[in-house]
């Protein structure tokens, strides 16, 4: 059984209604929309006009747009020159500081080789904070030595690095042949994790270590994550090779021989990115793959530049140390405002505004007449409207004035008829007036909470909001769980929904109120087992159905085109409620898009309710 959950009272919103009458003697607006039509039509405006005048406005025409093509012509050459020239900067500027950085690492290597081929820990974090990389050399994390080990020097090898560091170690395991670990990186603080990181035990490390080593010559990484990189980006690593000879080894054998260790540099792609190019500086937005995989997209950094439909876009293949990396470039909203001019349009509006002047009376009579229609087909749509709301307004008066009155009535007479029970000691009698008091003060507040309702429908709009199906049929549950319990009706629930939906609760919990109050009302007494089935279930790409239906009396077919009228109430009876169910069903419905229907026999009536809705995901 749903849990019943006590609704709060709200004290109800004042509403005004202005009605809009119309003078009846004055002009309709069907004729001056006939008087403006024939005037239009007629054409006297062009009649004065001469041949030659004609000639003139359109060689002033042709002479502006002639101009103004070439000049729009210009701007975008010189557009295109830019963006030319910006995309040739930015790879020429990650080319320039690669190089710098290649410079940076043979310089370690040649410092080793002038110390003995070899470097103590000490010793390298003397020279790599003379360097002063982080100065120098932005978008750098820090510049290492990475040694070979083979596995026959592995115990002296970290003897050696324990002197200083106690708890330096390799890792992680691998079943490569030999080692690769990093011995130094400068500076420490942040690379941490990195101390002993051993290169054989990935892939794209593990390569490029060995090319670096048998070719003699600087190489990256593919795509990696660095280990301190705690946003775990994309980044690479930079290797260039020293060996023991003093002298350059001349082919693979020789290398391997003589093979002693890697300098290295790790680079997470961003901050290399922001290194080499400020974003302050460039108009045009780039992203960077190595083979299929993306390392750097600047438009999920920029977002609020990104342009949907750039003016440029291009893409350009650079070889960089082994590896292929694409250049993905477009420009950006900062690019389209710097390159904007309003020179075309200035001469286009100049020429044209020329040629205005020689058309003046007829442009100015012309607008007349176009306006004069306009505002006569609106005036006699406003007409409609008004006509219509005035009608909706005197029929919604004497409805609502009877349907008010009625009950007041009906409680006053039970009033009077108690006042003599009293004197009577009838307390049978005064009990049953007192329930039949009750009924109509019932009858009463629901006709005037539907009154709010329908006032308030036009201005409750509310942003979209995640609804869970079945939290909104416990809330309606718990508004009609004594009334379906009272009529003997038995309300189930589905829901096909593979995740909460979007829309506006206030609206879809009313919809299915209305819907399931009325299939409560409209039961049928004549049968032994009446129930009323709600459901909830996706219907299209962006749409779902809410469906009630019942196996009560059903709907006459001659009410079809009556169901959402205002005040319509099958079979007249007064005890199934004020009539406005299904008028602010539809309300509803239409405020929120959506669509309506029902299909009805004496077997029962079901509503499909269809509204756009976006799923939540979950």
């Amino acid at each position: 059984m749903p849990r019943l959950i006590p609704r709060p009272y709200a004290a109800p919103t004042p509403y005004r209604i202005t009605v809009l009458r119309m003078d009846p003697e004055a002009p309709t607006q069907n004729q001056q929309a006939k008087d403006v039509g024939k005037a239009i039509l007629s054409g006297s405006a062009f009649s004065t006009m001469h041949r030659l005048h004609w000639l003139i406005i359109f060689l002033s025409l042709v002479v502006t747009i002639a101009a103004w093509r070439i000049t729009s012509s210009q701007i975008q050459e010189k557009a295109a020159n830019t963006y030319e020239r910006e995309t040739s900067k930015i790879l020429d500027l990650v080319l320039e500081r690669m190089q710098r950085y290649e410079d940076a690492l043979w310089a370690g290597a040649i410092h080793i080789n002038a110390i003995g081929g070899d470097i103590q820990y000490r010793d390298w974090k003397r020279y790599a904070e003379a360097v002063s990389i982080e100065r120098k050399y932005p978008g750098i994390n820090g510049i290492g030595v990475v040694h070979y080990v083979a596995p026959d020097r592995l115990h002296s090898y970290l003897t050696a690095q324990r002197v200083d560091r106690p708890s330096y170690r390799i890792h992680p395991d691998h079943d490569k042949q030999g080692f690769w670990p990093i011995s130094y990186i400068i500076p420490e603080k942040g690379n941490e994790k990195a101390v002993g990181l051993d290169m054989a035990h990935e892939s794209n490390r593990y390569a490029a270590a060995q090319l670096a080593r048998d070719t003699g010559e600087a190489r990256i990484t593919g795509p990696i994550t660095l280990v301190q990189d705690e946003q775990h980006t994309p980044g690479f690593l930079f290797f260039v090779p020293f060996y023991r000879s003093s002298t350059a080894p001349l082919n693979v054998e020789e290398r391997r021989e003589t093979f002693v260790g890697l300098i290295y540099a790790p680079f997470v792609v961003n901050n290399l990115v922001d290194g080499v190019l400020s974003r302050e500086l460039r108009s045009i937005t780039f992203s960077i793959s190595d083979g299929s995989e993306e390392i750097f997209n600047e438009d999920a950094i920029a977002e609020h530049e990104f342009d949907n439909d750039p003016l440029f876009q291009s893409s350009s293949e650079i070889e960089l140390y082994g590896r292929t990396w694409t250049f993905r470039f477009r420009s950006s909203k900062e690019f389209r405002r710097d390159l904007s001019s309003d020179q075309p349009m200035t001469i286009l509006i100049g020429g044209i505004l020329v040629d205005l002047l020689l058309l003046m009376l007829f442009v100015l009579i012309s607008r007349n007449n176009r306006r004069n229609a306009h505002n006569a087909q609106m005036l006699l749509q406003a007409q409609k409207k008004v006509e219509r709301a005035n009608e909706e307004l005197s029929h919604f008066n004497y409805r609502t004035s009877h349907d008010l009155v009625a009950p007041l009535k009906t409680i006053r007479g039970y009033v009077d008829l108690a006042k003599y029970q009293i004197e009577d000691k009838d307390i049978e009698g005064i009990s049953d007036c007192l329930s039949r008091i009750g009924k109509q003060a019932s009858r009463l507040e629901k006709l005037v909470e539907d009154l709010l309702n329908l006032c308030r429908i036009e201005n409750q709009d509310s942003p979209p909001e995640a609804i869970d199906p079945h939290e909104i049929f416990d809330f309606v549950s718990s508004t009609l769980q004594s009334l379906w319990e009272e009529k003997g009706v038995q309300v189930t629930f589905e829901n096909h929904l593979q995740a909460p939906f979007y829309a506006e609760s206030v609206r879809v919990r009313q919809i299915m109120e209305n819907l399931v109050s009325n299939g409560i009302k409209y039961s049928d007494p004549q049968k032994s087992e009446r129930w009323v089935k709600v459901s909830f279930t996706p219907v299209r790409e962006g749409w779902i159905r809410l469906e009630v239906a019942d196996n009560g009396i059903g709907i006459p077919d001659e009410s079809r085109d009556k169901v959402y009228e205002m005040f319509y109430r099958a079979g007249n009876n007064s005890e199934f409620g004020s009539g406005l169910g299904n008028y602010l069903v539809k309300k509803h419905v239409s405020s929120l898009n959506g669509t309506i229907d029902y299909r009805s026999s004496p077997q029962g009536t079901t509503f499909h309710v269809d509204i756009p809705a976006k799923m939540t995901g979950r």
